[in-house]
């Protein structure tokens, strides 16, 4: 494979044909430069590289395409010299961000430095493995909840959080110190082989220092996070001048890094990883009922699970950001005051009880609602949930028949109205003279991801139970078997989004039936050869070795688990998309190994993990009686 730079005007003030070559995916050259298939061709505006195209065809001379003369005349290309060929390839354009100065003569070239290279590389291996998400991201979308599937070790769970992380940013500020420290070396923003050097870091800016100037550049906190927020959100930062450069690549040192980091995630309230297991239940997952300590007894309380939990989380959102900023501002101010009645109420609980009627009395209050209890009542007390009285507040419910009509209360709050209206009245009282402040802002809807590791692990029919519909028929409530705080109702909102993933290898767990299949979009997910990068060492000899065990591997060295042929080792119950091993064991973080260390890593990496589970398979009868040999000469050079 060679790489190439083309520049996309003829002359200097010819018309620039880049964007022509994108719209028809093909590249030009001429017969004494013939572009080989896969050939990469940096595309340039002068010293500005605008994109990068991949040669998908044989070369097609120009004198057997009339389509294009019309065109190729308006762009000034020399359409009618007989040497000029024309290839088919594929395409990305660089974002502004992403464009770099690379300087050689003008025409076709080979590009020789290695430097260039490595950046073309760098940028080629970012925009196939955005654009792999990006297209998970559209099913999510359209499906609402999707399964990543494929044999161990292809990267399902990490894949689940890039999308998460792509889907829901990282909200906002970033502690910057946590990424910036001193005597960090930090790339130019704009590709080209410079760095800059930190010098210093205070608690609200940075200064850096360039091998090309001699002046010292200070990059405030805010510009940082504003340039930070613009490439979180998908936007292309510009660069005007003055300090921009540095905090530019400041800021896309930051994000490159929070985007590698998927545990950012971790304290995202926009994110739940979980992992099923065969005894997972229904009430470990949607609702079921604990045992809290009451003083000097036990009670048993109906609560939302994992999904339930997260469910009303998104939806919650969801409801808010369709209300205008007034509705917003009263709500808030609602639940500041009733913050500020219950602490009152629970004075007045320390010195006496509060009468609701003749034998009826406020005695308690707990995080979530107060308690009463008549004199002749046999059993506890019952709960007088908060979320009821400041929702009978906001309908605007004046007297005791008006609850005992609203269907927006819980059944507890129509059936006992006579003593919800008392504490509405008192709540009524305690605002009384008090007006709203309009001081909140708009909320808008946000994307809450749910990542279920090892899906079919669990027996998902039992597990998911009612949810089957709703994962159908979002927003729509359906009938849980327990009611939490008076609702007996669960919706899964339009804003929530299920990633599961599935060892396709595993056969010993659950199966999972027609009826939720069709609610899942499935996405496979396959081994596939990567290269060393700034961030890994990539074992690529194992690689191909193993693989010969899964797939035919052609002569030109290509493997492509999509399309390849199964290999002759495999037994015929068993498909290479299944159980062949991914590329995660082949990977070495170049942030915990050096060079001088990766050797002796792959050695440990293939005796330990990769040589037992092929020894496994061989016994398990996924490999022929053939695979033996292939297996014993492989673990021989690892004895």
């Amino acid at each position: 494979m060679n790489y190439w730079k083309l520049g996309c005007r003829w002359y200097s003030d010819a018309p620039l044909f880049f964007d022509y070559l994108l719209q028809k995916r093909i590249v030009v050259s001429w017969t004494d430069k013939k572009y080989d298939i896969n050939d990469i061709i940096l595309l340039t505006d002068g010293f500005t590289a605008l994109g990068i195209a991949k040669v998908k065809s044989l070369p097609m001379s120009i004198a057997d395409l009339p389509i294009y003369a019309n065109d190729f005349e308006k762009l000034e290309i020399p359409h009618k010299d007989e040497n000029l060929l024309v290839f088919n390839a594929e395409f990305f354009k660089f974002d502004e961000s992403d464009q770099f100065i690379y300087q050689l003569q003008p025409g076709i070239r080979k590009i020789q430095k290695q430097e260039i290279i490595d950046v073309i590389n760098k940028l080629i291996m970012r925009n196939e493995t955005m654009a792999q998400i990006e297209d998970k991201i559209e099913i999510l979308n359209y499906k609402k909840q999707i399964i990543l599937q494929g044999p161990p070790g292809t990267g399902k769970t990490k894949l689940a959080k890039e999308i998460a992380l792509k889907m829901i940013g990282t909200n906002g500020n970033v502690n910057l110190h946590n990424y910036l420290k001193k005597g960090l070396s930090i790339p130019n923003a704009s590709g080209a082989q410079d760095y800059y050097l930190l010098e210093k870091v205070t608690n609200n800016s940075v200064e850096l220092s360039s091998e090309r100037a001699t002046k010292k550049w200070s990059a405030s906190f805010n510009k940082i996070q504003e340039k930070l927020l613009q490439l979180q959100r998908g936007e292309t930062p510009k660069n005007t001048g003055g300090d921009d450069p540095y905090v530019l690549a400041v800021a896309k040192y930051i994000f490159t890094n929070i985007s590698n980091a998927v545990n950012v995630l971790e304290n995202n309230e926009q994110f739940k990883l979980i992992q099923f297991h065969p005894s997972y239940t229904y009430e470990d997952f949607v609702r079921g009922i604990v045992a809290e300590s009451n003083g000097d007894r036990i009670e048993y309380k109906n609560i939302n699970k994992t999904i339930g939990k997260f469910a009303k989380v998104a939806l919650d959102n969801f409801l808010d950001s369709k209300k205008d900023i007034g509705e917003l501002s009263l709500e808030k101010w609602i639940e500041d005051q009733f913050n500020q009645f219950t602490d009152k109420i629970s004075e007045t609980l320390e010195q006496t009880k509060i009468p609701l009627s003749d034998n009826v009395d406020l005695v308690d209050l707990m995080d979530d609602a107060f308690l009463y209890i008549g004199e002749n009542w046999k059993g506890y007390e019952h709960r007088m949930s908060f979320k009821d009285i400041k929702k009978a507040y906001l309908d605007n419910n004046l007297t005791r028949q008006d609850i005992v009509k609203n269907q927006n209360l819980s059944g507890s709050a129509r059936q006992h109205a006579t003593y919800y209206i008392v504490v509405l009245k008192m709540f009524r009282e305690f605002l009384s003279g008090k007006s709203v402040p309009a001081n909140q802002t708009k909320i808008n809807e946000k994307k809450y991801i749910l990542v279920i590791d090892e899906i079919n692990r669990a027996n998902l029919s039992s597990v998911l139970g009612e949810l089957i519909y709703a994962l159908e028929y979002r927003g729509k409530g359906l009938d849980s078997m327990y009611e939490v705080d008076g609702e007996q109702k669960i919706i899964l909102p339009e804003n929530l989004y299920i990633i599961g993933t599935m060892n396709t290898a595993d056969r010993s767990v659950g199966h999972i039936d027609y009826a939720i299949r069709r609610r899942f979009a499935f996405v496979e997910v396959l081994p596939e050869k990567l290269e060393d990068t700034e961030d890994i060492f990539f074992n690529t000899p194992d690689f191909v070795e193993v693989a010969k065990l899964f797939i035919k591997v052609g002569e030109d060295g290509v493997i492509n688990f999509e399309n390849a042929e199964d290999s002759d080792f495999l037994a015929n119950d068993f498909s290479s998309k299944d159980v062949a091993l991914g590329h995660s064991y082949f990977i070495a973080d170049r942030k915990k190994i050096s060079e001088e260390e990766k050797d002796n890593f792959f050695k440990m990496k293939m005796k330990y993990e990769v040589i037992p589970i092929l020894n496994e398979y061989l016994r398990d009868g996924v490999f022929n009686e053939s695979a033996t040999a292939k297996i014993k000469d492989i673990e021989q050079r690892f004895a």
